[in-house]
Parts: structure tokens; C-alpha cells; sequence
């Protein structure tokens, strides 16, 4: 019995919740960005059954924190952005992406746009 409530919290903690708003704004926050309470879009995509270059690049960049879009193949899931408002030195159009699959959040990114565009993970540094 001991054994089995290990792999369950193990499950647990994998289980990135995202189903509902509030999972959604608690994930976000817990990398310390601050986001508006609305989502600015929330749209169906599906995720290509076959990766080209872009879309490896991409999945590298989820692998870095521990995400892994290629389980994903194929799949449709909802892709939620909303807008950072504390972003260094660029207060203005940064976007926090969420995928979010089956209720979970299964990749995702922070990025802005302009001449020195950023991407990068959910961490802040």
C-alpha cells in the first residue's frame, strides 16, 4: 500500500492541472509573471501528426522544462494566451501560451514580438 501512494503523489506532480481558469492563473503565477485575468485568445489547435524544423525547435524548448509535445501528435488540445504584464523592460505585448490537453497543461511558452522578439520557457530567467 506504501508503494502505490508513492506513485500516485509521483502522478500527482506530473499532472499539470490546467483545466480551469483558476489552474491556469495559479500555474502562471507560480513562475512569478503576473497575467490579465482573461485569456486574450482561447483557440482549438492540433498538433502536427509529423514535426518540421520550426515545430522540433519548438518541442526543444518544451523538453527543456520537462514537457514533450510529440506524445501529442496528432491530438487536438486548447491553446490559451494571455497577456504578462510584468515583463522586464517590455511592458507591452509579451504573451504567456498554455497547451492544454485532456485538462492538463502539456507545453507552452512565454514570447513577444518587435524587432528583438523573445521566446523562451516559463521560467523568468
Amino acid at each position: 500500500a506504501v508503494q502505490q501512494t508513492a506513485v500516485q503523489s509521483k502522478v500527482k506532480s506530473e499532472k499539470i492541472l490546467g483545466g480551469t481558469e483558476e489552474e491556469r492563473q495559479k500555474f502562471i503565477r507560480s513562475f512569478g509573471w503576473e497575467v490579465a485575468e482573461e485569456p486574450l485568445t482561447v483557440m482549438e489547435v492540433k498538433i502536427p501528426e509529423e514535426f518540421d524544423s520550426v515545430y522540433e525547435e519548438y518541442n526543444n524548448l518544451q523538453k527543456t522544462q520537462g514537457m514533450d509535445l510529440t506524445k501529442y501528435q496528432g491530438k487536438r488540445c486548447t491553446k490559451y494566451q494571455y497577456s504578462v504584464l510584468n515583463y522586464p523592460d517590455r511592458p507591452e505585448h509579451v504573451v504567456c501560451t498554455l497547451l492544454v490537453y485532456d485538462g492538463r497543461v502539456v507545453g507552452g511558452d512565454i514570447s513577444g514580438g518587435g524587432e528583438n522578439g523573445v521566446t523562451h520557457g516559463f521560467s523568468m530567467s
